[in-house]
């Protein structure tokens, strides 16, 4: 099997779902996908539920003011798909690698993520795309 090249996607992480309150939000994921909280992370005005069904990972983001981007973003489109994170070798290679293949970097540089991992955001140049989030894993 061929290794993979530089900054390239190896694997869909997880999905990231936008509500408007964590409490309202998980039980619906509990009951409706079987899923289980197995973290919880308050950022940058997120709060933040990893919720997890055997290999299948949700991140459940919930505004923690009423005027941050992602309440307004709810407001404007309601709950809903938020990015879709992909699993990666290097979220540095795959920043770079992705601005080569067209898309805008939304971070200048790799951050630390949820879970002990490294995150970086950039939006594909085509309309109604949604960002991707790339995710490396800790060693």
């Amino acid at each position: 099997m061929e290794e993979p090249e530089t900054g390239a996607i190896e694997s869909v992480d997880h999905l990231a779902w936008a509500v408007r309150s964590l409490a309202e939000a998980k039980p619906r994921f509990e009951r409706t996908y079987g899923m289980t909280e197995v973290g919880r992370l308050e950022v940058e005005g997120l709060e933040i539920a990893y919720m997890r069904s055997g290999s299948v990972m949700f991140e459940l983001l919930a505004p923690t003011t009423e005027d941050s981007d992602l309440a307004r973003l709810i407001d404007e489109h309601g709950e809903g798909l938020h990015h879709i994170a992909y699993g990666v070798g290097s979220a540095a290679d795959a920043l770079e690698a992705a601005a080569d293949r067209g898309m805008k970097p939304l971070d200048q540089a790799p951050k630390p993520g949820g879970l002990g991992t490294t995150v970086a955001f950039a939006l594909p140049e085509h309309e109604g795309a949604l960002p991707a989030q790339f995710v490396e894993q800790p060693d």
